[in-house]
């Protein structure tokens, strides 16, 4: 006796006659006799064991239902059976939309199917938009507000009035002093031409006269590139004298960022000394993903956070955007100048930067939530009424505020989908596009469904027809068979086929029931799926075959379990 003999149900029959010692046979009708008395005793004891199992299976539903009932978790019941590898396979994609004017996928769903899923609608309407971009950026130097103090002349630094990093310091403000033998060379050089120049200023030689104040002037303006101020060039003519050390001033003022001065330390011409830096303004460096750029323009306002200074905010400008892209994040620097008159804000701070760009007052937009976005394309589910729901594919503009601006597709007062879409466009790939979602209730789908109509895709490339055992399906176990062919009749072979049966929601059970179980192959294009039916009713199967490299297949059928 084959597998299948073996799984049929108790109302089989054999034909026994005589005996032997072997007991009866199957193959061999005379080779024994059964006692009419104990074969009666054991199909009693199996009928019963049957009606335990059904009791217990049922008992143990109806108060997992009390609790769901009561805990308000109205989620559908799910049950899986796997007796073979995983056979579940993306679905193909969608039937092409003409041109975001077509309503090519179009689903049908009863008011069931419809709380069953959470279907949730929204119009779309004109709103005002605002793009807002939250970005981590780090403060910086204003690099226009950085100078090097540095030694115009060779020399030793005698004295230090700033010994250490991070000092304040005003512009004007002397840094240290030189001793430099050059320096106290060129000043004798000045105070002799300047004596020269007294003696022969009134010669009537004119040509005497000019040549001493042109030695005069090469020696001030000696002095003058040294470093040597106006002052102290005054200073020196009114006091005829040697100035030995000379002061090193701040060019700018600000905080000192670095200093490489030591005191009594030897310097050669142009060595630096100090780095001051200005910190009333600093800029901070946000990168910017390559997608948000078209909402960041120079001059825009910024609105700048630090975890330092919680609810404190700083306010800045957009004045430079990078034309450069890093490859390896994918973002663009944008430096914002931030007025940092107080010093509040240091360098290399992390800091957060909040950046907004209006869409204009009235712009048709249309919810995230409604929108399937592909990747080729963007489709949308317009509710038309009566339970029909239309796909239809449109244009959007960037996302902005938790909306898409609408450019094509769409007019104002359009009811789209914003709950529940996904599960809508799932059933219009199983359904097959202007197939819809059939009613559980219909009693004429349902005797065509009894009947092993498919109710497949569109243009289906396998036709998928289905019988169960017994003929009538019942409370606990039933057997599927499902029979795979291709367009030209040929048995399919090589399907991974899915079977997910579904009951629709009632009371005491509202979110529904779906049990799911894969089929195996036992014969050419032919596959079986043991399903156990925990209760009686309508339901709906979807059978799912995939081959290899090729888009699945569905079909649908509406069953009624007794």
């Amino acid at each position: 006796m084959s597998d299948r003999d073996q799984d049929s149900l108790p109302s089989s029959k054999f034909q026994v006659s005589g005996s032997t010692s072997q007991g009866p046979s199957l193959s061999n009708p005379e080779a024994g006799t059964r006692r009419p008395g104990l074969d009666s005793s054991r199909a009693k004891r199996a009928w019963v064991g049957l009606a335990l199992l059904i009791l217990t299976l049922t008992g143990a539903l109806a108060l997992f239902r009390e609790r769901l009932w009561l805990t308000g978790k109205h989620q559908p019941i799910t049950v899986v059976q796997r007796p073979s590898a995983a056979v579940a396979q993306p679905m193909a994609e969608p039937p092409a939309l003409s041109g975001g004017q077509g309503t090519e996928l179009t689903v049908q769903l009863s008011r069931e199917d419809q709380q069953m899923i959470g279907v949730e609608t929204t119009p779309v309407t004109y709103r005002m938009l605002v793009k807002k971009i939250d970005a981590v950026g780090k403060i910086d130097y204003d690099e226009r507000k950085i100078a090097y103090v540095s030694s115009r002349i060779a020399g030793r630094l005698d004295k230090l009035y700033v010994n250490y990093t991070g000092t304040r310091v005003e512009k004007g403000q002397p840094l240290a002093l030189i001793y430099s033998p050059d320096l106290v060379a060129t000043q004798r050089e000045y105070l002799l031409a300047v004596e020269t120049f007294e003696r022969v200023k009134d010669s009537r030689i004119k040509e005497v006269a000019e040549s001493a104040g042109s030695l005069v002037e090469a020696a001030r303006n000696r002095l003058l590139l040294w470093g040597v101020t106006e002052d102290q060039i005054a200073k020196l003519q009114a006091e005829p004298r040697d100035h030995f050390q000379t002061p090193i001033y701040a060019p700018i003022g600000g905080t000192v960022i670095e200093k490489m001065a030591l005191e009594g330390k030897y310097v050669t011409e142009g060595e630096a000394l100090f780095k001051v830096a200005d910190l009333s303004t600093v800029w901070m460096q946000a990168d910017i993903y390559e997608f948000e750029l078209p909402w960041v323009k120079v001059g825009q306002a910024v609105e700048i956070t630090a975890p330092s200074y919680p609810g404190k905010t700083f306010k800045g400008t957009v004045s430079f955007i990078d034309p450069m892209l890093n490859p390896q994040t994918r973002t663009v620097k944008v430096r914002v100048e931030i007025p940092n008159s107080e010093a509040t804000l240091k360098p290399q701070m992390f800091v957060t930067a909040k950046l907004q760009a209006s869409l204009g007052e009235r712009t048709l937009a249309v919810p995230k939530s409604a929108v399937l976005d592909t990747g080729l394309r963007q489709i949308v589910y317009l509710d038309s009424g009566s339970g029909l729901y239309q796909g239809r594919e449109v244009t959007l503009g960037p996302q902005a505020d938790g909306y898409y601006p609408v450019i094509k597709g769409l007019a104002e007062g359009d009811r789209v989908v914003t709950a529940g879409n996904f599960l809508i466009d799932s059933q219009a790939q199983l359904g097959g596009a202007g197939m819809g979602m059939p009613s559980m209730g219909e009693p004429g789908r349902m005797a065509a469904a009894e009947k092993g109509e498919p109710r497949g895709e569109k243009r289906a490339e396998l036709k998928i027809t289905l019988s169960t055992k017994p003929k009538s399906p019942v409370v606990g176990k039933n057997r599927f068979t499902i029979t795979i062919a291709d367009a030209k009749g040929k048995p399919v072979n090589d399907a991974k086929v899915l079977l997910t049966n579904s009951m629709p929601s009632m009371p005491g059970m509202p979110g529904g029931m779906s049990i799911e179980a894969e089929a195996t192959r036992v014969a050419e294009g032919e596959y079986e799926a043991q399903v156990q039916l925990v209760m009686a009713g309508p339901w709906k199967i979807v059978v799912v075959a995939t081959r290899p490299g090729k888009p699945s297949t569905s079909a649908t059928f509406n069953l009624n379990a007794k």
